[in-house]
């Protein structure tokens, strides 16, 4: 309780500390708003129709004129390079732009200039077009693109007010976004490339959407959200969370749902409800589904099917490559001399059974196939189940397969472990008759002993049915808490299958994507599984869809998700391995890549730009600002501000947040300019003297004093640097001096008083003899007292003080041993008070 008081005071105090502070002083005010000699020059040499373009559109169109867009880059590369947050580059290389008529224009006269716009003469693209209605007083506008080397001579009509910059508008998704959104560089392709989804419809089949409306209301699912007539109705919400995962990648994507438990729910019924999805117009599905009676070993209905539906209909097919990693055993019949197959034969010791732990009450399916004919097994195994005494608690041997009995080589067995406790179980498998064969045994969810056999290194070939289908899209998954690794329950691939009785290997997984996100569906938040890895394919894949047209084929996705994939748990991104595929996908990368545009500036007051700015590459390399880079996301850069006064002003802060002078910036999809910024110091003197009263001055002590810009910090190999917020205090003699010529190159006045610490500190002794009057007197710390000056704490020997005009005074007050109450004063020898002073100005 005592705890809980001393932080609800500190608190209190806290908070009355910054709320007394003001935001800004007039005086700053007037220097912010003041407009230079120099920059009145610079607007007046421009020409007049230039004027007219806003300062970023005349940039970007003197870069792209400088560079020859028009006979140098293809239109992938211009997108890349030159499309930024705010202003939108296409294919083409027009830019993305608000034209602006002047008010009252007649109507007849805006008509003009659009038809004008809209003639190919200029191909030009026109968005929208705004005529104000006469209750509404504001300016006809037309948003456009427009090609770069247009802009300046259409911005000489005389009907154009101005030309600015159109941003694209911000997307407000739901409570819960998945991390996947920015693990897999979504968000950032989202933004470079100015897509979101829209006009891209996309298909979702798993058990259920229950609970939609309350994924509506928070915002995590569309209101225009659809689905097949009768699948709404369907138990379950997992193909809820798979859309709210979809919505978050491409929220302007248009979503369709159908179940796969409707009907008939199996293999068929579902070929029916892609059809449905085809027939509704969505260029990508994606699916979290599997079937066990659907054939293992080749290609069943339903994967000849979706591949039919990818060669006709230009659709792209995803599905997740199965949650497998540790319940499934692949490996050919291993006879151990009797006709049992022996899982895992090591050294001398045969492991003939494969073993799984059943919690109570929980009820059991397992699931044998072998690689026969899919409607006439030639070969009989039986499947075997015993509990731990050797008692039999489950046989799938009641099928008898073999030639002419028309019989799928396929085999399970069901049983509930009502034993009252968890108990472990012997799994084993007969040859009854025939000869031996590749075998899959899944035990899902429970773990097998073993998931591969003695030929093999790790567990492989778990990916089957429609998910290792002809140029679908199978998805395996890694944990967003540690994005270098696979889960060890997503299926390993390859997936072998069998042209008759020639084996061949497809390579599955395709790729990785991200489980474990965040959704707000009950039970599915964190979502865990390959059935949460796929949809974020699928999101991925409606962004791309939307920037190359729904015209493009399948093939294409297919090539630059994998071709652009990123390094995983050992893999190389873009080369095919059994575990990741090609890799960790990237949407950025996908969608055509490349660096990121961004300014590199140094400003002072006014706004101009300064000198130069240090780039680290293993030494401080200067630049003329403002200089522009073009770095790859999440890189690291370091940067250096100046460190020498410009004008009388220094090196304030980078992008209004960062207070080291030299500092470390990792390039995400919101970088686009680092600023550093320079604002007046002034040439402040701080003392500390003791003053008595009758004009004696004694020995003078030294003073703590915390400049946050003070350069006296070695950071190798850096150099000097300063620390920032987390400079210490540093002892200094009386008095110090804080001229524009010292180390400190001056102090700031009335700083941001919402930065927590603020920026300057000061402390003093607690006690400290003094010889006075002839006498060795204890002098003892008693508070904060001046002028025009703000203390933090001013009864505390240590607090942050805010110096608010040139000359401000702080003093420490101390009381003599036996001095009287009245300060400034002394009565006889009884009475000693003096004042330690520091002092601006």
């Amino acid at each position: 309780m005592l705890h809980q008081r001393l932080i609800m005071a500190f608190s209190f105090i806290v908070l009355a500390f910054f709320n007394v502070f003001p935001q800004i002083s007039p005086e700053t005010y007037q220097k912010m708003n003041k407009i230079s000699i120099e920059t009145e020059k610079k607007m007046f040499a421009l020409p007049r129709y230039e004027k007219k373009i806003s300062s970023l559109i005349l940039n970007k169109v003197n870069e792209m004129i400088n560079d020859d867009v028009e006979n140098n880059y293809q239109s992938r590369s211009i997108v890349r390079k030159y499309s930024t947050k705010s202003l939108r580059v296409d294919e083409k290389g027009r830019l993305k732009v608000k034209i602006a008529l002047f008010k009252n224009t007649p109507r007849i006269v805006f008509d003009q200039l659009l038809k004008h716009l809209n003639s190919k003469k200029f191909d030009i693209k026109i968005l929208n077009s705004y005529y104000p209605p006469s209750n509404i007083n504001w300016f006809p506008e037309i948003v456009c693109f427009i090609p770069y080397f247009e802009i300046k001579n259409i911005a000489k009509d005389d009907r154009i007010a101005n030309i600015s910059i159109s941003p694209d508008p911000v997307i407000n998704i739901g409570s819960k976004t998945t991390e996947g959104d920015d693990q897999l560089s979504a968000s950032l392709a989202r933004e470079v490339n100015g897509v979101d989804g829209t006009g891209v419809k996309v298909g979702v089949i798993s058990d259920g959407i229950q609970g939609y409306q309350t994924s509506q209301s928070s915002g995590d699912l569309p209101y225009s959200l659809t689905w097949i007539s009768g699948h709404e109705n369907m138990p379950g919400s997992e193909g809820r969370a798979m859309l709210e995962i979809v919505y978050d990648i491409a929220p302007g994507a248009t979503l369709q749902f159908g179940s796969a438990l409707y009907g008939s729910a199996d293999p068929n019924e579902m070929k029916n409800t892609i059809g449905d999805l085809v027939s509704y117009g969505c260029k990508v599905i994606v699916d979290d589904v599997s079937w066990m009676d659907e054939p293992w070993f080749e290609d069943g209905a339903l994967a000849q099917a979706i591949t039919n539906y990818i060669n006709y209909n230009d659709i792209t097919y995803i599905s997740s490559a199965g949650n497998y990693g540790l319940s499934m055993w692949t490996g050919n019949f291993n006879d151990d001399g009797e006709g049992w197959n022996d899982f895992y034969h090591q050294g001398v010791t045969a492991n003939i059974q494969n073993w799984i732990t059943v919690p109570n009450d929980e009820q059991v399916n397992i699931y044998l196939q072998w690689q026969d004919n899919w409607i006439d097994a030639e070969n009989n195994y039986d499947l075997y189940v015993f509990d731990e005494w050797g008692n039999p608690v489950g046989q799938g041997g009641h099928t008898v397969q073999g030639p002419g009995n028309n019989q799928k080589p396929f085999e399970s067995v069901t049983f509930t472990n009502n034993s009252g406790s968890d108990l472990k179980y012997a799994i084993q498998i007969k040859l009854v008759n025939g000869v031996a064969k590749p075998l899959k045994l899944n035990a899902y969810p429970y773990d097998l002993k073993y998931t591969y056999y003695s030929n093999q290194t790790h567990p492989s070939e778990q990916i089957f049915g429609h998910a290792a289908a002809r140029k679908v899209i199978s998805v395996a998954a890694y944990p967003t808490s540690n994005q270098n690794v696979v889960e060890d329950f997503s299926s390993r691939g390859p997936s072998i299958l069998y042209n008759g009785g020639s084996p061949f290997q497809r390579n599955t997984p395709t790729i990785t994507a991200t489980d474990r996100v965040q959704t707000t569906v009950p039970g599915y938040d964190p979502f865990k599984g390959t059935s949460a890895a796929a949809p974020h394919i699928a999101g991925i894949a409606a962004l791309y869809y939307e920037k190359y047209g729904t015209a493009t084929a399948p093939e294409s996705f297919y090539d630059d998700l994998t071709q652009n994939a990123d390094d995983i748990a050992g893999g190389t991104g873009g080369t095919w391995n059994y575990l990741s595929g090609f890799g960790k996908a990237n949407a950025y990368e996908a969608l055509g890549g490349g660096g990121l545009t961004v300014i590199v500036d140094q400003q002072k007051l006014d706004g101009f730009s300064v000198d130069s700015i240090y780039h680290w590459e293993e030494f401080w390399k200067p630049y003329k600002v403002p200089k522009q880079f073009n770095w790859q996301p999440v890189s690291i850069h370091r940067l250096r501000a100046k460190d020498s006064l410009i004008d009388n002003q220094k090196y304030h802060d980078w992008n209004n947040k960062k207070y080291l002078i030299a500092d470390t910036f990792k390039i995400k999809q919101t970088t686009h300019e680092i600023t550093a910024h320079f604002i007046p110091v002034y040439s402040t003197v701080v003392k500390n003297d003791f003053i008595s009263a009758n004009g004696a001055n004694p020995d003078k002590d030294s003073i703590d004093f915390k400049d946050p810009w003070l350069i006296d910090f070695n950071d190798p190999p850096y150099g000097m640097c300063n620390q920032g917020i987390n400079a210490p205090l540093k002892t200094y003699p009386s008095p110090l001096n804080l001229t524009l010529d010292s180390d400190f190159k001056g102090v700031f006045l009335n700083q941001d008083p919402d930065e927590t610490p603020v920026y300057y500190s000061i402390r003093s002794q607690t006690e400290q003899t003094i010889p006075f009057h002839g006498e060795d007197i204890t002098w003892y710390f008693e508070g904060w007292e001046g002028e025009q000056v703000q203390f933090q704490h001013p009864n505390q020997r240590e607090t942050a003080v805010v110096f608010k005009q040139d000359g401000a005074v702080a003093r420490a007050v101390y009381k003599g041993h036996l001095a009287s109450n009245t300060r400034h004063a002394t009565r006889g020898n009884n009475a000693r008070k003096i004042a330690a002073q520091y002092k601006s100005g």
